[in-house]
């Protein structure tokens, strides 16, 4: 009987130890750099104006929320509509300043501030913001947008 009790603790153990741990430090960084990642081939995406590269980005049944364009929903909705946003300009930089990360399980949350420089027309403007974003980690490994709101606060030459 007294093995079952020391088997049972031992058992109680194991999640805590796991390297899955979402308060695990190591755990955070990983999935930190893994959204960097994320948001580094967004910008490519747009300097390219690459609409199938953004679609690579979402998983299948997401939603983008931002400013000017009502909800899409869906990879193929958010490819035109990502496609459509950066066709008409020369997007040269992209600033993501997260303020408020937490990872559980297959899904990470993530909010902060955005700066965005392009040139629209031949004027050099930077588009300054807020968002918010849900990312959920693939079969593959790979992290996608779930979600996605995006709320410019100002456009200024």
């Amino acid at each position: 009987m007294r093995s079952f009790f020391i088997a049972l603790f031992l058992l109680t153990l194991v999640p805590a130890c796991s390297t899955e741990s979402t308060s695990s430090p190591t755990r955070m960084l990983a999935v930190k750099a893994s959204l960097d990642t994320l948001w580094t081939r967004y910008a490519f995406s747009g300097d390219a104006h690459d609409a199938g590269g953004f679609g690579l980005l979402f998983t299948d049944e997401a939603t983008l929320a931002i400013s000017g364009v009502p909800t899409k929903k869906g990879r193929a909705e958010i490819e035109e509509c990502l496609g459509a946003l950066y066709a008409g300009v020369d997007a040269t930089a992209l600033r993501i300043d997260h303020r408020d990360m937490n990872a559980v399980g297959l899904l990470a949350f993530q909010s902060g501030f955005f700066e965005e420089d392009f040139t629209e027309g031949g004027v050099a403007k930077t588009r300054y913001g807020r968002f918010a974003t849900a990312v959920e980690q693939g079969k593959d490994g790979a992290w996608r947008f779930r979600h996605l709101t995006a709320l410019a606060d100002s456009v200024r030459p």
